[in-house]
């Protein structure tokens, strides 16, 4: 039972952190009246004063003594896939914070993990965003707040019990680029369909061997749908699935450079692993061989053509309409440049973030401190140069103004973030410039 009234006491104040109160103007949890400390003797104070005041010299700071910045935690977790995108793009808004002296120091701390977890650790509040290659579930798509408004009007409906104390989740996409297809087969192997199509060509008696991830991935998502597609008896037997029911016959692997490692390794196998993870394995003295697939428009494509990706991209944005929960497939898309197993990768983030404790306003700047690194990672130069170069395509035009469009609706404590961080860039802009 009491674990009950807390969660109902969560929710109340939730509920009036968003309706307010006509008497005061605040949320509810704002009223609360923090307990006095207990106090510190005197003596102990005086003590800490004088050791401090023989290593400190209370003058101006001398050149090459910094002030003590705060440290702000921007944490997440999930897609494998996006790992190393993420580290470098955090590396990156880190160095760009220095470099712009920013009031507070950026920790970031990203688990790649796989889709699965990424969406689990989200709805479960354990990092601040979740990643994914795949779309939520049914169970967790009715959290998103409608896009007409209308949830406002009974918050409570949309109140996650797994994170009370926040409502609403918005989903958008990152970035694209293309799921290659990775063979090692020194001659066509002899698969029955194979022969069907060439009667008159001598084929080896080889088995082809299939290498997948033996985890929740959302590249495997993507394949498997591709091929369930196409093959009535591949989407029966094995479905299209992040974790598919894969034959006994399948080698597991539990990362995209394992795969790859793997295949090498292996006469007559095939495997799959997005083109970043095949840019790392050349460069690290492998040669995995891609193969080029035809499209829905029996045109040739290649994996490593950007053109393909952003064509796949742009002609799924077309009919895409805004939304809090802003997932598109981009596979088989029709279009006559299109790749055909092109994918996206997506960010889980809140819509309003309430922290009811004292000390909130430090949770609020985290808040921040992310909102910030999305909005960089979408508009920074030199961001999508690297990012680019490594096999992925930002997210540009209708998509991109989407994105822009959901960030302005996060809020900590009822607050705008978007529109603080607006007020930074002026004020930042009018001292540059005066």
């Amino acid at each position: 039972m009491g674990r009950l009234s807390e969660k109902s006491s969560t929710i109340s104040k939730l509920r009036d952190a968003i309706v307010g109160d006509d008497t005061s103007g605040l949320p509810f949890y704002l009223r609360f009246k923090i307990a006095s400390a207990a106090a510190v003797p005197l003596a102990i104070i005086a003590a800490i004063c004088s050791l401090l005041s023989s290593y400190i010299n209370e003058s101006s700071p001398s050149k090459g003594e910094h002030t003590l910045l705060p440290h702000l935690l921007v944490n997440g977790s999930g897609s494998s896939m996006m790992a190393n995108t993420y580290w470098r793009s955090l590396a990156s808004f880190s160095a760009y914070l220095q470099q712009q002296q920013s009031p507070y120091v950026l920790d970031s701390s990203f688990l790649a993990a796989g889709s699965g977890v990424g969406r689990s650790d989200f709805f479960n509040a354990f990092g601040l965003f979740g990643a994914t290659d795949s779309d939520v579930s049914a169970s967790d798509l009715k959290y998103f707040l409608p896009d007409d408004g209308s949830g406002y009007s009974n918050v409570t409906k949309y109140i996650d019990p797994r994170a009370p104390a926040h409502l609403g989740a918005l989903l958008f996409p990152t970035m694209a680029g293309a799921l290659a297809v990775i063979h090692n087969v020194p001659w066509i192997a002899r698969l029955e369909a194979i022969q069907e199509l060439n009667p008159g060509l001598p084929l080896p008696a080889a088995q082809i061997k299939l290498i997948g991830r033996g985890d929740s991935s959302g590249s495997t998502q993507i394949f498997t749908s591709y091929l369930a597609k196409y093959s009535s008896k591949f989407k029966s037997l094995v479905g299209a699935s992040s974790l598919p029911k894969w034959p006994s016959s399948t080698i597991l692997g539990n990362t995209a450079s394992e795969l790859i490692y793997v295949s090498s390794n292996i006469k007559y196998s095939l495997t799959y692993a997005p083109m970043e993870a095949v840019s790392q394995a050349k460069s690290i003295g492998q040669n995995p061989q891609i193969a080029s697939l035809y499209n829905s428009k029996r045109k040739i494509t290649a994996p490593g053509d950007m053109q393909s990706i952003i064509s796949a991209m742009d002609t799924a944005a077309l009919e895409a309409p805004f939304s809090r929960h802003s997932y598109l497939n981009i596979y088989d898309i029709a279009a006559v440049d299109a790749y055909p197993i092109a994918l996206m990768s997506f960010i889980l983030i809140r819509e309003n973030y309430f922290y009811f404790s004292p000390g909130s306003q430090y949770e609020c700047d985290r808040i921040k401190a992310m909102v910030y690194f999305w909005y960089f990672l979408f508009t920074d130069a030199s961001i999508v140069k690297d990012n680019l170069a490594q096999g992925w395509v930002p997210v540009t035009g209708d998509m991109l103004n989407d994105n822009m469009k959901l960030l302005e609706l996060v809020t900590c404590n009822r607050k705008s973030i978007m529109q603080d961080l607006n007020t930074d860039f002026q004020r930042k802009e009018y001292y540059a410039n005066s």
